[in-house]
């Protein structure tokens, strides 16, 4: 809420001041670049046009300072602003990365850029950007540690050093994340813990992620981070880890928050009834939200708050209600795609963990999200961005979005795409474990066929590499070469997020199979983790597992041993039925 009141008399001074074009960049830019493009921020001006304190359109502030671009009297740093504007009002992300980079070259003490570029490289799934622009100003920003907002730059460039493929450069990450938290942890908190959660992810350091990101020092630096749901999603974050560490038993505490941090702004309004949350009004309703939030996060009773924040909701929305206020709409702004996929994934693991059942209103609420996600862009499906795409193939599926997802037989999807293997994926598993889907249920006779054809999929988008089966093989004749195909790499850094697909469900799917050849590649998946994240115990947990099917009892024995060992007990609940 405090962000909302500071993010719409930024709103009401662009609009009242038509000649300072960088008051509306300001504005309405991080919502173009966070939300994908112009079809999210058409949905926060629908929203905006029910209010009654005739609130601007932000899309009118945007277009209105882009035009200003080529005015005389701007500096090129302001120029290079809103050319990049220019750039994301054209749907052109690519292109707005370009211009933030660019202007780094010459301006490096720019955080509002560097803060751009790195949202913009979130959304397209590319790390690359994002990293570079943090080359640009390191330096700059560590031969100045006193002067304002350096602290905020150290964290920045931490985020985009960690980002990358592999983990980045974590040991730089984190020196710079922790310096800056150090300096000034309520200023650099949400975005430094970002960082090192980055860190501490592609590490596999599990108990030091759920340290930071759970317990109650940790979510005290990022509770007031509420920017565009900033803090859910590292709430989200820290539900991973506590699941990395402590394997089934942090069902609850991982459900928990994702109810806390997803659920409360998917699961609202029009994605139900049509009725939007309003801001709260006084300081003791939010202390008795955080306070129920602790309690339930601590082990109390967390089904009696539940209810009573239900009944209290199904009293709000009975009852009369004036206006909404800019404030309110921008309180709880619709979910992003990138928000959205961040929960699908989160909620998949879930799924796959049995915290969660495949017909949960949990999934309900994210069909209804994502169908108005893809209906905000004229060109529906193909208007998201990737990894967003795979994320909503996994929830609504061909028939929903009514695109061909399979490779072989697609007209409109490249077919030489990492991103067409893992949406194809996605869509295969969303229909196999029937998320949020009561008919068309899988019978016992494909189900094998299903599983080994997502293990082929998430087997090459890992490899890059698009190779024949071992069965199709053998059938070939023996001097016809196979068609192997190196493929074009769409996701280049932000490998946590997709994790739960690439990883967990290409072991529960290999399980399922019980294939030799695919029981071997998801053994090869789980070698890697824990060659580069050996101080997680889920993974060493789930790679017992894969050896267990695999007939090595000593080796699989040893792998529990260590998960055991490194966490609370076992890794996790899988199904080798």
């Amino acid at each position: 809420h405090s962000s909302a009141i500071t993010w719409a008399g930024l709103v009401r001074r662009a609009a009242f001041l038509p000649g300072a074009p960088m008051l509306g960049c300001a504005a309405a830019a991080p919502l173009l670049a966070q939300g994908g493009g112009t079809a999210y921020a058409r949905r926060v001006d629908g929203r905006l046009e029910r209010t009654g304190d005739g609130s601007p359109a932000l899309m009118k502030l945007a277009e209105r300072a882009a035009r200003m671009a080529d005015h005389p009297s701007l500096m090129l740093r302001e120029v290079r602003h809103l050319r990049a504007l220019r750039r994301l009002l054209d749907d052109d992300l690519p292109g707005a990365a370009a211009e933030y980079l660019t202007l780094l070259r010459s301006a490096p003490g720019d955080l509002f850029a560097l803060s751009m570029l790195m949202d913009v490289s979130a959304v397209l799934g590319d790390a690359s950007p994002a990293f570079a622009g943090g080359g640009c100003v390191a330096s700059y920003w560590t031969d100045r540690p006193m002067n304002p907002g350096a602290s905020v730059a150290s964290s920045l460039v931490a985020a985009t050093f960690a980002s990358l493929r592999g983990g980045g450069r974590t040991v730089e990450a984190e020196r710079l994340a922790d310096e800056a938290i150090r300096r000034d942890k309520d200023g650099a908190g949400g975005v430094g813990g970002y960082a090192l959660a980055l860190c501490y992810e592609s590490e596999g350091r599990s108990s030091e992620g759920q340290s930071l990101l759970c317990g109650y020092d940790g979510v005290r630096r990022y509770e007031n981070c509420g920017f565009m749901g900033w803090d859910s999603r590292l709430a989200g974050m820290g539900a991973g880890f506590a699941m990395d560490r402590d394997g089934a038993q942090a069902d609850r505490v991982a459900t928990r928050m994702y109810d806390h941090g997803y659920g409360r702004l998917i699961s609202y309004g029009d994605a139900r009834n049509g009725a939007d949350l309003r801001a709260p009004g006084k300081m003791e309703g939010v202390m008795k939200q955080t306070g129920g939030f602790f309690k339930s996060l601590l082990g109390g009773n967390a089904e009696k708050w539940r209810e009573e924040q239900e009944e209290k909701l199904a009293m709000e929305r009975t009852e009369p209600q004036s206006p909404s206020t800019m404030e309110d709409v921008l309180t709880f702004p619709p979910p992003t795609p990138q928000l959205l996929t961040e929960a699908t994934m989160l909620l998949l693991r879930l799924t796959l963990s049995r915290a969660v059942e495949p017909t949960d209103e949990r999934w309900a609420d994210l069909q209804v999200a994502w169908k108005e996600a893809v209906a905000a862009h004229n060109t529906g499906w193909q208007g998201l961005h990737f990894p967003a795409r795979v994320a909503s193939a996994l929830v609504l599926g061909e028939d929903a979005l009514g695109v061909v997802f399979r490779s072989s037989e697609s007209e409109d999807l490249d077919s030489n795409r990492v991103s067409v293997r893992l949406t194809e994926a996605g869509s295969l598993l969303g229909t196999f474990l029937r998320l949020g889907r009561v008919e068309g249920a899988t019978t016992d006779s494909n189900e094998r066929e299903i599983c080994r054809r997502i293990v082929q999929l998430l087997t090459e988008a890992r490899d890059g590499v698009s190779c024949p089966s071992d069965g199709s093989l053998s059938e070939g004749a023996p001097d016809s070469a196979p068609s192997i195909r190196i493929l074009r790499r769409d996701l280049s850094g932000y490998d946590h997020l997709l994790r739960p697909l690439t990883e967990h469900a290409l072991v529960r799917c290999a399980l399922r199979s019980s294939d030799p050849a695919d029981l071997a590649a998801a053994r090869a998946s789980c070698s890697e983790a824990v060659a580069l994240r050996s101080n997680c115990p889920e993974i060493w947990w789930r790679y017992g597992e894969m050896l267990d099917a695999l007939g090595d009892d000593a080796a699989a024995e040893g792998a529990r041993s260590a998960s055991i060992s490194l966490g609370s007990g076992e890794g996790g609940n899988f199904d080798g039925r």
